[in-house]
């Protein structure tokens, strides 16, 4: 049905209606009558449906609320009286997006699922949480969420436990991290935003039962909520729903939630702070700077996507002037900058890292002259064409990557929803892009440089500096003060928490009865998908170079890759090849600069990228294949730029510039320091696997492999990096095992035959004499020290070297460790962020904790896995949910090019589709004996005891007895 403005449907009121043609979609502003409660809903064809509920929730101090209270919620409520419906609902949904997530100013549930009952069940479930929650009552859901004193009996040390205490002391270990909380701190003094919404560790505990559930009552109401529908569903009887089940009973409140806006200084702010090293840790080239620039909260739609152009122009594009120029003066070795948009008044956040303390004013006053130029002089249209370009493509192409759109187009609207301007600019693009670039054509575009930044003092100066045992000193400072007010306890006061610790991990340990359980609604498991897709590729060989299609619509839009095999290299030309991906595109070409051939990708294609990717057949990981991947889109209209430029990448790109790759390396060597710790997950199941794994040792080259390749090239000369990466390049780029797939339709197809010939002419022809890559297991346990204050512990190995199989029954049992054993037990009971589990047919699997407080203990949870899972017992409707959870990411919508690069990962894996059918019919008809039946699968897998964790230097040390290396790449 379509509404008129000041239509009534089921208690709410139509205010506006609006076509939103950018994303072909029915926009209808609404208002519920009795509550004012604002929602928006997107009518679209879609069927991957999404629901939210936003709340604006301002913190006043950084002990954390809104962020503990985002996981409480979804602890128990009225109607689902468990202890985490949030967890059976990942256990049991086909949901394709299910989280929550807490911004500086706002709160958001979102759920989105194509299925569109248990579409209405997530809505449902989520709907209960955020009106009727348990925690109004329940103390000890702060306690478990938030923090808590842990002891268990007298003579032990009192401790903080808490799962967004231990998540944000990981958020916050990266010295970027923390410059960026002490920027928002120093810009808006007096506005919520100077406070950590996720928490400060050290403030976390402040937080008092009282002013929780405070909170709680002056912000989840309807009158301060943003309700979000989108896609293909009912309208009238979805409010219906969510009026009379839940809205109804609420009326009208003043709710005082308005974001202040902070007025600006008179001057810019300048300020430093410190982060802790190591004594052994190399401190030069470790500070970091950020020049932080508060815009106005009245910017237009054109002006912010202005923002985002000079952003990109500046300091993104490869050759971006500013950022070359602070590195070509030795201020910094990487330059970056964002637009944080999610903000009253955005910001513009410039970070330069690999710099030092002293190059604070030499860096501030390179940066006012280049916007005082820029402002007087102009700038060239060339590139802020390129930049507009780029931005227009990616606003049409409209690919998120798999991921709910509807999702981010509630964030989109949200931008300007939540300060009380209209959503539907967050939608629109099109007249803004129109109008920026008339002002490129007229000259004019630079002005927005001289009134929003030359001309603007609100704006901070932010350095990061190592100090040396300032973490050590800040754990310590815990330690003293947790012991000194251990002291102050009455033996009454010390028993109490003693028994509270004791009531905590009785209720963490206490299941959900069944009729607890059975309050989440489940799907039937003949309502489930039983027959698994299939893609097929068509070949369309092109002067015997093989090229596979994946046909279908790709609106005009031409998606061509590249696959050049790599398993032929030495493992030293691999290490380069990884360096060759990092360094392509950044360097100058037979035909361009490298400034200028990254202007023509931008103003004639959708983008050119290059990456390494690796895979083994589906049934043994030592039958490996490893690819060097060249991806590039262009609308079909362009395929014969696509082409010249790819071509130009690949086979013409110069290595000689000395200067310039010394840059690049020293770049990528300082992301990766930086960057460490962040990727500390990935990189330790990685680790792990590649004791006992070639595929995974293949995908270490690129893991910490590289990063100490990285670190030891300053060893070498120049002229043997030129030698080596021209080399590399001649091996990988040529015809022998190389092929491309093409996503599109007839025209596309076409397009690239007519135009890929001298291409295909200028990669190497010649066959040579290659020997296998041969890459020997890197055996041993390690510890890699980082800045974290928590570890990644990653355990793993491979179960077919043992003599066993895989079949569906291993993917339910994936599910039910990641969110039944290791959820509670790393999780609930250990304190953890979060853990991981990943069982995969070739024979690997892994486990891994993430943002742990624990070490040795969490290695104890999977050594006890195997006889907790002999143990295993659920009822029949458990077992469904575990099904129904195990299914949930085959509902994943693939884009076009998504399930081309898929159908090829399959044929590279050599998986044929009855297998995977047989994997889907037996997860559905999986059975708790089966479960049980794994235990000595997972035996075989710890027995092998492979680990690797990245974690805090004291803690490592402490246990160092579990590693063969403890490894500091700070040094």
């Amino acid at each position: 049905m379509k509404y008129e403005k000041n239509d009534q449907v089921a208690g709410f009121t139509v205010q506006e209606v609006s076509y939103i043609n950018e994303i072909s979609a029915q926009a209808y502003i609404m208002q519920h009558d009795q509550t004012k409660a604002k929602l928006l809903f997107l009518a679209t064809e879609d069927d991957n449906k999404v629901f939210s509920v936003t709340f604006r929730t301002p913190p006043a101090d950084s002990t954390g609320v809104a962020h503990i209270l985002e996981h409480s919620t979804l602890c128990g409520s009225d109607k689902y009286p468990l202890r985490e419906p949030f967890v059976e609902l990942v256990k049991g949904s086909l949901n394709t997006f299910l989280n929550a997530m807490t911004f500086p100013d706002k709160t958001m549930y979102p759920v989105a699922s194509r299925n569109a009952k248990d579409f209405q069940n997530l809505m449902d479930v989520y709907l209960d949480a955020v009106f009727h929650p348990n925690l109004r009552k329940d103390p000890y859901i702060l306690m478990q969420e938030g923090w808590h004193y842990e002891l268990d009996d007298a003579d032990q040390p009192l401790i903080y436990k808490g799962v967004v205490y231990n998540e944000m002391k990981g958020a916050l270990s990266s010295p970027d991290d923390v410059l960026g909380q002490k920027a928002m701190e120093v810009l808006f003094p007096d506005t919520t935003y100077g406070y950590e919404s996720g928490g400060d560790p050290d403030h976390i505990p402040e937080l008092t039962f009282e002013a929780f559930t405070d909170f709680y009552q002056q912000y989840y109401h309807p009158s301060n909520a943003y309700f979000f529908l989108y896609g293909d569903m009912p309208l009238e009887e979805t409010l219906t729903y969510i009026s009379e089940k839940y809205l109804n009973e609420y009326h009208y409140r003043e709710i005082d939630s308005e974001i202040a806006t902070q007025s600006a200084p008179t001057a810019r702010q300048k300020a430093t702070f410190y982060y802790g090293v190591t004594e052994d840790e190399e401190r030069q080239g470790k500070t970091l700077h950020a020049i932080d620039i508060v815009l106005p909260d009245t910017l237009s739609p054109a002006q912010m996507m202005a923002m985002e152009v000079w952003n990109y122009a500046l300091l993104t594009i490869p050759g971006a002037p500013l950022r070359q120029e602070i590195i070509s003066k030795g201020l910094a070795t990487d330059v970056s900058g964002s637009i944080i948009d999610s903000l009253k008044q955005p910001v513009w956040h410039i970070e330069a890292i690999g710099s030092e303390q002293e190059h604070q004013a030499s860096l501030v006053q390179l940066f006012d002259a280049f916007m005082q130029k820029i402002a007087a002089q102009g700038f060239s249209s060339e590139l802020l064409s390129a930049a507009l370009n780029r931005l227009e493509f990616s606003l049409r192409e409209n690919d998120f990557n798999g991921r709910p759109k509807g999702l981010f187009y509630n964030l989109r609207a949200l931008d300007f929803w939540l300060y009380d301007r209209d959503p539907l600019q967050g939608l629109r693009y099109e007249e803004a892009i129109r109008e920026l670039r008339e002002e490129i054509t007229a000259g004019t575009f630079h002005t927005i440089i001289g009134d929003l930044i030359c001309r603007n003092p609100h704006q901070a100066v932010i350095t990061m500096a190592p100090q040396v045992g300032l973490q050590e000193e800040k754990e310590q400072a815990v330690r003293e003060k947790l012991a000194a007010f251990k002291e102050t306890l009455s033996p009454e006061k010390e028993r109490r928490i003693i028994e509270q610790t004791a009531t905590l991990k009785r209720r963490q340990q206490t299941a959900d009865n069944e009729e607890q359980l059975a309050t989440i609604p489940l799907l039937e498991r003949d309502e489930l998908p039983q027959k698994v897709d299939s893609d097929a590729l068509l070949q369309e060989d092109v002067e015997g170079f093989p090229v596979y299609r994946m046909a279908g619509d790709s609106n005009g839009i031409l998606y061509a890759t590249l696959y050049f095999p790599l398993l032929h290299l030495t493992t030293q030309e691999y290490l380069y090849a990884v360096l060759l991906s990092d360094v392509l595109g950044e360097l100058d070409t037979r035909g361009y600069t490298y400034a200028e051939l990254a202007q023509q990708i931008n103003f004639h294609t959708g983008g050119i990228t290059v990456g390494l990717k690796s895979g083994s057949r589906y049934d043994d990981d030592r039958d490996v294949y490893s690819y060097f991947v060249v991806r590039g889109k262009a609308l079909t209209s362009n395929t014969s730029q696509l082409v010249t430029l790819t071509n130009e990448l690949i086979n013409h790109t110069l290595f000689t510039d000395t200067k310039r790759l010394t840059e690049l390396i020293n770049e990528k060597k300082t992301d990766w320091n930086l960057q460490l710790f962040r990727r500390g997950n990935a990189l330790m199941m990685n680790r792990a696997l590649s004791y006992v794994s070639p595929l995974e040792r293949l995908r270490d080259q690129s893991g910490l492999s590289y990063f100490a390749f990285l670190q030891k090239l300053a060893q070498h000369s120049t002229e043997e990096i030129i030698t080596a990466l021209q080399q590399t390049s001649r091996r990988i780029f040529r015809m022998v095992g190389s092929f491309a797939l093409i996503c599109g339709g007839e025209e596309e197809s076409t397009a690239w035959q007519q135009e890929s010939s001298r291409l295909l002419a200028d990669l190497e022809q010649e066959k040579s004499a290659d020997a296998p890559l041969a890459l020997d297991l890197h055996i041993g346990n390690e510890g890699f020290i980082s800045v974290g204050k928590v570890q990644y512990v990653a355990q793993g190995g491979n179960f077919r070297r043992e003599g066993h199989t895989y079949h569906g029954t291993l993917t339910v049992l994936e599910h039910i460790l990641r969110y039944e054993y290791l959820w509670q037990n790393v999780r609930i009971l250990g304190g953890a962020y979060g853990a991981h589990a990943q069982i995969m047919s070739n024979g690997n699997s892994v486990f891994c904790s993430y943002r742990d407080p624990n070490l040795a203990e969490t290695l104890q949870v999977y050594a006890d896995m195997p006889a907790a899972i002999g143990r295993f017992e659920a009822t029949d409707r458990a077992m469904r949910q575990y099904v129904i959870g195990a299914l949930a990411p085959t509902q994943t919508q693939f884009t076009l090019p998504m399930r081309g690069e898929r159908a090829v990962n399959r044929m590279l894996s050599k998986m044929p589709d009855t297998f995977r059918q047989q994997i889907r019919d037996e997860i559905i008809h999986c059975t708790q004996s089966d479960i049980r039946a794994q235990a000595p699968l997972l035996q075989s897998i710890i027995a092998q005891q492979h680990i690797s964790v990245m974690g805090g230097a004291t803690k490592l040390n402490e246990q160092r007895e579990i590693f063969r290396d403890i490894i500091n790449f700070g040094k």
